[in-house]
C-alpha cells in the first residue's frame, strides 16, 4: 500500500501538479485506487472528493461547479454519467481509471509512468490541521452540500472507531458500504487500515 501511495502522490504532484489546496475528485465504485488517492490527497495536502455513484449528471455538475476540482478520476461504469460535463468544466482534468476514451487522461498509463521516479511524494507543509475530505451531503436546499473534514479529524476518527470495535491487526475487515459515505471510509475502512489489519 505505501509504494502504491507513493506511485499516487507522485503522479499527483508532479504530473498533475496538485499540491495544498486543490482537489481531487473520485467517482467509482471502492477500490484500491480510491484509497491510494485518499492517502495521496494527505500526504500533499489536497482535498480528496468522493463522489456519490448513485447521484444523477445534474448533481455531479452541481458538486464540480461547488468544488472546483483540479481533476476527477473516473472508474468505466460511470463514465457516460461524467462525459456530458467535461465541456463545461474546462479547467478539470478528467482522469480515465479503468478504460480509454478520447479527451480522457489515462491513470494505468500515468501511473506507470510514475512507478520508477525518484522525485519526492510529500509537500512540508501539511500537518494534521489541513483539511482532507469533502463529503458531500444531503442539504437543507436539497442540493449536496461539501462538509469539510480534516486529517486530524480522520485520525480522532479511526483512533476511537478501532477502540470501540476492538480492532487489532490480525482482524479482516470486509467494507460493504460505499468508501463515498463516511461509515464505509471512516469507521469500517480507515480504522482497520489503522491498526493494520486486513481489508
Amino acid at each position: 500500500l505505501e509504494q502504491l501511495v507513493s506511485q499516487h502522490a507522485r503522479l499527483l504532484k508532479h504530473q498533475m501538479r496538485i499540491g495544498r489546496g486543490d482537489r481531487v475528485a473520485y467517482l467509482g465504485f471502492n477500490s484500491i485506487e480510491f484509497l491510494c488517492l485518499v492517502f495521496a490527497c494527505a500526504r500533499l495536502g489536497a482535498l480528496f472528493i468522493p463522489m456519490n455513484w448513485r447521484l444523477t449528471t445534474p448533481e455531479f455538475d452541481h458538486i464540480l461547479a461547488d468544488a472546483s476540482p483540479s481533476l476527477v478520476v473516473c472508474s468505466s461504469s460511470f463514465s457516460q454519467q461524467l462525459e456530458p460535463l467535461r465541456e463545461q468544466h474546462p479547467d478539470c482534468r478528467f482522469v480515465a481509471q479503468n478504460f480509454s476514451h478520447p479527451g480522457w487522461l489515462s491513470l494505468p498509463s500515468m501511473l506507470s509512468l510514475a512507478k520508477d521516479e525518484q522525485r519526492d511524494d510529500e509537500n512540508p507543509h501539511v500537518d494534521l490541521n489541513s483539511p482532507l475530505l469533502i463529503v458531500y451531503t444531503s442539504g437543507t436546499t436539497g442540493l449536496p452540500k461539501g462538509a469539510v473534514l480534516t486529517q486530524n479529524a480522520l485520525l480522532h476518527n479511526a483512533l476511537n472507531s478501532a477502540h470501540m470495535h476492538d480492532l487489532c491487526s490480525q482482524d479482516r475487515i470486509l467494507t460493504v458500504l460505499p468508501m463515498f459515505h463516511v461509515g464505509g471510509l471512516n469507521i469500517q475502512t480507515l480504522p482497520a487500515l489503522y491498526k493494520g489489519a486486513t481489508v
